[in-house]
């Protein structure tokens, strides 16, 4: 049978480690020879262990350099080469160990599958993976939950301080506190959510008395509840299509468009942090303006 290169990848916490050491533990319960790599940057649980996030582990017999060839041993009685967190390998590397699963003749190649990450925090490929999804005879997906819904997760996203972030170096290892498994309607929410922020963080005036009403309030076939002559004290317009936020007094009010049934008012107190409350609800402005949508349809 021939050999392949195999590449089995899945967002961040799917059990691509477990499913490597489980493969591993399968072929040496037959009294057969596995190969472990490991990249030599991943240091978490330790320089040459492999270790799952249910605590499995097992010890790797190749490290992979940050740069230069891999250095492997005779593979005469190996039966498999198994290789984790094959994203942080060389291109280079990922040819030699196709090279390996096609060597000549064909008696002397051995079957190689990789487990990784497709892609970064930032929604591109990484080198290696690139090269990978070029050369893979065979490319499977670990499917995993989207932390923030029920949906499959499509994305890693990088946590720090407890917030979202979408820059920064690409290579940080870490574990849950880190990174977490999301779709692609939640990654774009959260990304949406911070370019808000971002933009709207130093144009907010809490203390906003123009005596004169919003635009939107001009309308007259807006649904918003203020009136002529109120006195908002913020206004916020999202990145997110036609949604804009008032306070009136203490209510937070969302009014979607003029030709729109859909407003949602919120309650305020004075420990109430409007502006951490405008980003949190603007998590859900996709969804809330898919719903105008459909209603104007």
């Amino acid at each position: 049978m021939m050999s392949k290169l195999y590449f089995r990848y899945g967002t961040v916490g799917s059990a691509k480690t477990l499913n490597l050491l489980a493969v591993a533990h399968n072929y040496r319960q037959q009294r057969k020879n596995v190969l472990l790599i490991k990249p030599e940057i991943d240091t978490r649980f330790g320089v040459d262990t492999i270790k799952t996030r249910a605590g499995l582990s097992a010890l790797a017999d190749v490290l992979a350099p940050p740069s230069g060839p891999l250095v492997l041993p005779s593979l005469k009685n190996v039966v498999c080469v198994l290789v984790d967190e094959v994203q942080f390998l060389t291109e280079s590397q990922i040819t030699q160990l196709h090279e390996t699963a096609h060597a000549m003749p064909p008696e002397s190649a051995v079957p190689v599958i990789c487990y990784g990450l497709r892609t970064d925090f930032k929604q591109n490929l990484f080198p290696s993976i690139s090269r990978l999804m070029a050369l893979a005879d065979s490319i499977e997906e670990i499917k995993n939950v989207c932390y923030f819904c029920l949906q499959k997760s499509a994305f890693n996203l990088r946590i720090q301080n407890g917030r979202p972030v979408f820059e920064g170096p690409v290579v940080d290892l870490g574990c849950e506190d880190k990174y977490l498994p999301i779709c692609a309607d939640c990654y774009n929410i959260k990304r949406r959510t911070k370019e808000f922020s971002a933009r709207n963080l130093n144009a907010v005036n809490f203390s906003h008395t123009k005596e004169e009403p919003m635009s939107c309030c001009k309308n007259t076939n807006s649904k918003c509840k203020a009136t002529e002559g109120s006195r908002p004290s913020l206004q916020i317009n999202s990145v997110v299509d036609d949604i804009s936020f008032h306070i009136y007094g203490s209510a937070f009010v969302f009014n979607f468009g003029p030709n729109s049934s859909y407003e949602l008012t919120v309650p305020l107190t004075e420990k109430t942090d409007k502006l951490k409350l405008a980003s949190q609800l603007m998590s859900a402005a996709s969804f809330l303006t898919n719903a105008a949508r459909k209603e104007n349809a």
